[in-house]
């Protein structure tokens, strides 16, 4: 027999007494005054519930007047599918954050044919335009691990020398994948393959040890990530053609993030449509979901963010940490552009130096340097 479905107040009624010390109670009360949640039962008690109330917290630190217009599309979005989508998420996130440096927030609702940015905000006296983006590649990342394990068989299948050591980038296709088979299949030891900027192949005369830093051609951008996230091989019998025995070989096969997955997001804002050009424009991207990204953007980012819209101030690229039912955890990075019209308030580019880990609680925020 189904259980019926438990309206999300009613869930919390009857678990508040016990659970999580008192917090669950708390943060139901920012979550339940979202239009439409209260009477909202979703499809499961638990794990659904418990995402739903874990952005209690940041919607604790959203302006409800201001960001009104948000949090009608967040209620929605949960009612329609029990989690708010990656670009209201992003948005609330991005709300939530600007809270720790502004005395106000502000989402600016579209208007048809008119381009606007998402937020106005005032931080140090100085009003600011802020456009909210999301770079998460997590369902692109799980499907090339997959692709990954594929290509290995692929590539095993017609194998012609001990050891094989491949590397291709997320923009490589279907096409990329059969010239990779068909490069394995005439290359010899000693030799490479390539097409630069997509994929690699290295042929040796003895099986290889699986290293995710060896073999990697020039153009191989560096890796932030845990390499297990990144790579794939196998060991395989090979019938040596001279000695008619078998021994056992080796395919190493790693993938890597192009510099598009980091920022194929960003730099569609880059144009600044939505900035006024009269007032500093900051952009805030979510990059939790993209491996090691604050290493990468360390290393490469400054120069590419030089050339862009003179528009742009600055941009800040934050990720997510664990939360908790009553709080919400942050580390950020903020990139000024130096060759910015309106340059971002001090108030905001003070805190860039070095990593810093925001905590949100219910009634306070507090900062701790990371770096």
């Amino acid at each position: 027999m189904i259980s019926p479905r438990k309206s999300i107040s009613l869930w919390v009624d009857e678990r508040s007494s016990s659970d999580f010390e008192g917090s669950l109670d708390r943060t139901a009360e920012f979550v339940a005054g979202l239009p439409g949640l209260e009477t909202w039962a979703p499809a499961e008690d638990g794990m659904q519930v418990l995402s739903v109330l874990s952005l209690g917290a940041a919607i604790s630190k959203v302006d409800r007047v201001g960001c009104e217009q948000l949090l009608k599309n967040v209620a929605k979005s949960i009612r329609s599918t029990g989690r708010p989508n990656t670009e209201d998420h992003a948005e609330l996130n991005s709300a939530a954050l600007l809270s720790v440096w502004a005395t106000s927030v502000r989402r600016i609702n579209t208007k048809k044919g008119m381009k606007t940015p998402d937020f106005e905000a005032v931080i140090g006296g100085v009003a600011v335009e802020c456009e909210a983006t999301n770079s998460e590649r997590k369902a692109h990342h799980l499907e090339l691990q997959n692709r990954s394990s594929e290509l290995t068989s692929r590539l095993q299948a017609v194998l012609t020398a001990p050891g094989l050591r491949v590397r291709f980038t997320d923009d490589a296709d279907e096409n990329d994948f059969r010239k990779m088979v068909a490069a394995a299949v005439t290359i010899v030891p000693g030799t490479t393959r390539e097409s630069e900027g997509r994929w690699f192949i290295q042929a040796y005369d003895a099986p290889i040890q699986p290293n995710p830093d060896a073999g990697n051609p020039a153009w191989w951008p560096k890796q932030y990530a845990q390499p297990a996230t990144l790579q794939s091989s196998v060991q395989v019998s090979f019938s040596s053609a001279t000695q008619q025995v078998d021994t056992r070989s080796t395919i190493e096969v790693h993938w890597c993030l192009s510099t598009k997955s980091y920022i194929n997001s960003l730099s569609k804002k880059e144009s600044a449509e939505q900035a006024s050009g009269t007032k500093p424009f900051i952009v805030l991207c979510d990059v939790t979901h993209l491996p090691g990204a604050f290493g990468w953007y360390v290393d490469n980012f400054p120069p590419i963010l030089s050339t862009w819209s003179q528009k742009i101030s600055a941009v800040v690229l934050f990720r997510r940490g664990i939360a908790g039912l009553d709080s919400l955890q942050f580390e950020y990075q903020i990139h000024v552009n130096s060759n910015a019209k309106v340059e971002a308030p001090a108030e905001l580019t003070r805190q860039a130096n070095g990593e810093m880990t925001i905590q949100f609680n219910l009634s306070s925020h507090s900062l701790s340097n990371a770096g």
